[in-house]
């Protein structure tokens, strides 16, 4: 918190959990499968998720960078938060699938509704965050909210949104700094030892 540095789904959903419970709301911890859809079920828990029950079951997700502002009722349907929009849909046999904004990252998340098993978020987390083939471990990723537009930072690009987009090329080590200090509050001058891993991935993906 002192270095205004957020977290992932396991800190940011936990700790929301932690809080929720705290003030009196009933919470299930339900463990998501980010690109299930495309990749199958070896990635169910690779994302935790909440399960907040009010009036109704509501998904509530503090830790998707990119996802959702507000709780949605888990129901079928779209969902208009500022800019972005998002729909739940009923994909059968147990499974929902949530479909991340056009122009967000990952496109979607699917879950079922029943509480995540600890012991394999546990060893989802532990992989995600050492395996030298996570998404996390290949790729630098920052994203942060505003009150009139959402930024991120994959790598080499820098996308902004507002309901229209843009986006830049990071040109630099200098500028690869200078935007976390600028843009997303983070004075990470040894971040300029990253940028060789960096431009190289960039290469990978891009050419």
């Amino acid at each position: 918190m002192t270095r205004r540095r957020g977290g992932w789904c396991y800190e940011m959903n936990g700790l929301m959990d932690w809080a929720l419970r705290e003030i009196g709301f009933k919470v299930t911890r339900m463990a998501g499968g980010v690109m299930r859809a495309a990749v199958g079920d070896g990635v169910i828990g690779n994302h935790l998720i909440l399960n907040v029950d009010l009036d109704r079951s509501y998904l509530a997700d503090v830790g998707f960078g990119d996802g959702l502002i507000e709780p949605i009722p888990i129901e079928p349907g779209r969902h208009k938060q500022k800019f972005l929009t998002f729909a739940l849909e009923d994909i059968g046999q147990g499974w929902w699938r949530f479909h991340n904004d056009p122009n967000g990252g990952a496109a979607s998340f699917d879950f079922r509704m029943e509480p995540a098993t600890e012991a394999a978020l546990d060893e989802k987390c532990t992989w995600l965050q050492s395996d030298a083939s996570s998404p996390f471990v290949l790729n630098a990723v920052v994203q942060r909210h505003l009150p009139d537009s959402l930024v991120m930072m994959r790598g080499r690009t820098l996308k902004t949104m507002t309901g229209e987009v843009t986006t830049r090329e990071i040109a630099s080590p200098d500028d690869y700094v200078d935007t976390l200090n600028r843009v997303f509050g983070l004075d990470l001058p040894e971040a300029r030892n990253l940028w060789p891993k960096v431009e190289a991935r960039h290469k990978l993906l891009f050419g």
